[in-house]
């Protein structure tokens, strides 16, 4: 597989690179699942807290949101050619890394990156994890992960935990709501909705979806603090991730409304309308978007704050509207 060394980005808080409280050189972290959005995140946390970062990327776009960075003399940032399909790929990222970090964000029509093929992709990075000798192992789960809910992106997110549970390495399954931020799969429809010239807007149901989502940045620090502390601080663990706000699908959507100074006549297609067609095309994606308003998108139980560390300030869904619409990476 064809490596490229990739100047790492210069958005983080911290304004350089900072070394790892360790003894030896600094640990790698490899990291695979969906990259250009919550990947190219995580690895910019992890390569300003010290540490090197080996990326799986399957395509230019991926390799361009981690091009045209900053370089550093103290650790890395690699990024490796490929997919989850290609187990050579798979293989030569996770060589020698210390821990292993799975991206797998989920948005309210389903799982972003390989939805059809998550749980084969779940099985090749752990069998590679393990003949790495990897030690730790990160999964990003989601809140509504259960073995029996509704939608098959929520039943198969819980059967992942259980492949990595049963796996030889440290498991840390991070379940979190939606992910919101420039380049996001969730806030940004809201807005690209809004700013349509239609003067009607078709909403699912009532809107009632409760939803906590959490901003991606906020998501690489916490992730960062798993490799940052001591075992005995953040020991292997389910975690429930999410933002600092509880809000509903209709209440995102007046807001996208708002700031694109639009008004529009909202149409209500009842959920007992929406199962009838459901039952028209059975395993469709608009059976899954349905079930999925019927999962899990917010908890009472937010270790957010107590896994970013002391002085910590989630990001509101308000701040990364005004990112969406300001363009920022």
């Amino acid at each position: 597989m064809e490596a490229n060394n990739i100047k790492p980005a210069n958005e983080s808080p911290v304004s350089e690179p900072q070394a790892v409280t360790q003894f030896d050189a600094p640990k790698t972290i490899a990291i695979v699942g969906e990259i250009p959005f919550s990947g190219a995140e995580v690895a910019r946390e992890l390569y300003h807290a010290g540490f090197n970062v080996r990326v799986l990327c399957p395509d230019s776009a991926e390799l361009a949101a981690l091009s045209g960075r900053k370089e550093s003399a103290a650790n890395s940032l690699v990024t490796v050619k490929g997919d989850l399909e290609n187990e050579s790929a798979i293989r030569e990222t996770l060589l020698g890394a210390f821990a292993v970090v799975f991206l797998s964000p989920i948005a309210l029509n389903g799982r972003v990156y390989r939805a059809k093929s998550h749980l084969d992709d779940c099985k090749r990075v752990i069998a590679a994890a393990e003949a790495g000798a990897a030690r730790k192992f990160v999964y990003h789960s989601a809140l509504g992960a259960y073995p029996k809910a509704l939608s098959r992106t929520m039943r198969e997110a819980a059967q992942a935990e259980t492949l990595f549970q049963n796996g030889r390495c440290e498991d840390y399954c991070i379940r979190t709501a939606p992910l919101m931020g420039a380049g996001d799969q969730f806030l940004t429809r809201f807005m690209e909705n809004a700013k349509k010239a239609s003067p009607f807007m078709l909403v699912d149901g009532y809107g009632s979806t409760q939803l906590q989502p959490l901003h991606v940045k906020d998501l690489a620090v916490c992730v960062a603090r798993i490799f940052r502390d001591q075992l005995s601080e953040m020991p292997p663990n389910t975690y429930h991730l999410a933002g600092p706000e509880t809000t509903t699908v209709l209440e995102l959507q007046d807001q996208a409304l708002d700031r694109a100074g639009r008004f529009k006549f909202k149409f209500h297609f009842p959920l007992s309308l929406m199962r009838l067609a459901a039952l028209v095309q059975p395993g469709s994606r608009f059976e899954e978007r349905l079930n999925l308003l019927y999962d899990l998108f917010f908890t009472d139980k937010n270790d957010a704050p107590r896994m970013a560390g002391p002085g910590f300030k989630a990001r509101t869904a308000k701040q990364a509207q005004e990112e969406i619409a300001a363009g920022v990476a």
